[in-house]
């Protein structure tokens, strides 16, 4: 039910955390794009690239796709260049991207593929056909917060031996996970956090394994003019704050996700009457229940679990008939929200939508069955100066 109570609160924390976002953001503004990130990027495919966190800046094959917001995917084969923002004191700013790269993976093992993690300061050049071959920078870090890195976590999926990359001129042959980093006219680095590796540059090559890394020349158009150093043990302070690439392995590696257009048929009864297009609830006792909550990165860090306790499962009593007007009455029962404007824009689909102190919202309810429904609650306050958009969706299911 659309309570204004669960507008004020939403408004309520909003407001008691805009002062302290200032003081200590960072680590909130790292998990959160990389929380997002793994939200969004969960249907990520073979050889697909997506737009985790802001911001990204792309340079595409085919200028007519969009790469430009959150959860956006295209083929890695569309891909140019990406350059990712650098973290942004203060505000929800660190580019993060995530790719699915089949390098030489055979089709044997359909759907698998080399993850690869850019996050922070990144700079990449497509030099191959689909990521096999690229030509990076990172940037060296940022001050005053260590969890705000730039590089490339690249991670090869278990059960396919080595697989081959080449990055500034380099061949990396890699079982396992490495992080990549680049400063032009410097070297680069590929420290390797486990599994083994083989890097060859200028004729010569280092084997090595987890703990290590190995340095590798290269001048200012990121092209290597030097042999890889002797392997060295990784410096403890450069891998204790990176991100981990394991929790977008398991999305990543199948190219499979849930289907999202696996849901009911919005327009088909299931054992109930259909009255003007809609199915008719069954009368009784519904119960609804948050399912989700999201909050966009532009919102104040940990939102979602301080709204949370603001949202109750609540109980609604139908009774024998079904109407646009009876319906709304009772989702919006004592304490709802004045003025707000209702509509049946389709079959099955009731909308709702109010604004208050510079936030809109909209509340969108679909009868999928005479015994279920699914409810979409989104605040969005940019009227505020504010980017922030939280989305928490319900199931309303029959219960006696």
């Amino acid at each position: 039910m659309i309570k204004r109570s669960l507008v004020l609160a939403i408004l309520s924390v909003l407001t008691s955390v805009s002062m302290v976002m200032a003081q200590d953001v960072c680590p909130d503004v790292v998990g959160e794009a990389l929380t997002t990130t793994n939200a969004v990027c969960s249907g990520i495919g073979r050889n697909e690239a997506c737009y985790g966190n802001i911001n990204i800046t792309a340079t595409l094959a085919d200028d007519s796709l969009i790469f430009q917001s959150q959860g956006d995917i295209v083929e890695v084969t569309e891909i140019e260049r990406l350059t990712l923002s650098p973290y942004v004191e203060d505000s929800q700013i660190w580019g993060v991207a995530l790719m699915n790269v089949q390098a030489n993976i055979p089709d044997t093992t359909p759907g698998q593929g080399v993850t690869f993690l850019l996050f922070g300061d990144v700079d990449i050049e497509n030099a191959g056909d689909a990521m096999e071959a690229f030509y990076f920078s990172s940037g060296v870090g940022t001050a005053g917060c260590n969890e705000a890195q730039s590089g490339i976590i690249i991670n090869t999926p278990e059960g396919v031996g080595t697989v081959s990359l080449i990055a500034n001129d380099v061949t990396i042959d890699l079982g396992s996970t490495a992080v990549l980093t680049a400063q032009p006219d410097d070297v680069m680095t590929i420290a390797l956090t486990e599994g083994n590796a083989t890097v060859t540059a200028d004729g010569e090559s280092q084997t090595f394994e987890g703990g290590f890394q190995v340095t590798v020349p290269i001048d200012e158009n990121l092209q290597a003019i030097g042999v890889p150093s002797e392997p060295e043990p990784i410096p403890e302070e450069n891998t204790e704050d990176l991100p981990d690439v394991m929790e977008f392995v398991e999305e990543a590696d199948d190219g499979t996700s849930e289907d999202s257009d696996a849901s009911p048929e919005a327009t088909e009864a299931v054992g109930g009457a259909v009255i003007g297009g809609n199915i008719v609830p069954q009368s009784g006792i519904w119960t609804s229940s948050p399912a989700s909550i999201t909050a966009s990165a532009g919102c104040p860090p940990g939102m979602g679990a301080m709204i949370a306790p603001s949202i109750e499962t609540t109980t609604i009593d139908f009774g024998n008939s079904f109407d646009l007007e009876q319906f709304i009455s009772l989702v919006t029962a004592e304490g709802s929200l004045p003025g707000m404007v209702y509509t049946n824009p389709e079959p099955n689909v009731f909308e709702m939508s109010y604004s208050e102190e510079g936030a809109s919202l909209t509340w969108t309810m679909t009868i999928q069955s005479d015994t279920e429904m699914t409810a979409d609650f989104v605040m969005d306050m940019s009227g505020m100066g504010v980017s922030c958009v939280i989305d928490i969706d319900f199931t309303m299911q029959l219960s006696e």
